[in-house]
């Protein structure tokens, strides 16, 4: 074992020493000197304007989590609404090839109807009875319907588009014959010109 010098020994002696004295000072400087109420008064005051400072600062933090909280749900909305908007298009794509599928077959529905009207149909002679003589006689067959009528009867469904293509007229004629105007509303079982 080495020996201790007396310089060894007095260092943390006086090191010691310094501290307790650093630790007396700042208590003197730092503890209030006797009882005085003013200093009170004055400490609690500061201590009522922190705490005032706190509530209105937590206050403030409670608005802003509020606000937040609101922006994060408009923007959820935003997004579905977004989400909404991009699926238009598609939608709307969708709903024009059932159109014009639904115009072909239209197209080829009136093609059959054009067709089935232009073909002669046999004519039945029906035997008729005269009231006069008794005797049976002949009677004369109708013409087909529509053919040569200059009148059609709006259906159920009809537009003025296609009853003017169906008589091979324009929307502008079809409104022309009948003293219509664009705007027009169709009716059922109205009467319309389709022949001049």
């Amino acid at each position: 074992m080495a020996m201790k010098t007396k310089k060894d020994i007095t260092m943390p002696i006086i090191l010691a020493g310094a501290a307790g004295i650093t630790i007396l000072i700042c208590i003197g400087l730092f503890y209030p000197k006797g009882d005085s109420s003013a200093e009170k008064e004055a400490f609690e005051a500061r201590i009522l304007r922190l705490e005032e400072r706190i509530d209105m600062l937590e206050s403030k933090e409670r608005e802003n989590n509020s606000r937040f909280s609101a922006s994060e749900e408009a923007i959820g909305s935003f997004s579905t609404q977004a989400e909404r908007l991009q699926a238009i298009p598609i939608e709307i794509e969708s709903i024009q090839k059932k159109i014009e599928y639904l115009d072909k077959r239209q197209g080829n529905l009136e093609q059959k109807i054009a067709k089935s009207a232009r073909k002669p149909r046999p004519s039945a002679q029906k035997s008729v009875k005269s009231a006069k003589t008794g005797k049976k006689s002949p009677s004369v067959s109708k013409p087909a319907a529509g053919a040569a009528s200059s009148y059609y009867y709006v259906k159920s469904g009809d537009t003025l588009y296609s009853i003017a293509r169906r008589y091979s007229l324009t929307v502008e004629q079809l409104l022309r014959l009948n003293n219509m105007s664009e705007d027009a509303v169709l009716h059922l079982n109205q009467k319309l010109r389709v022949s001049r």
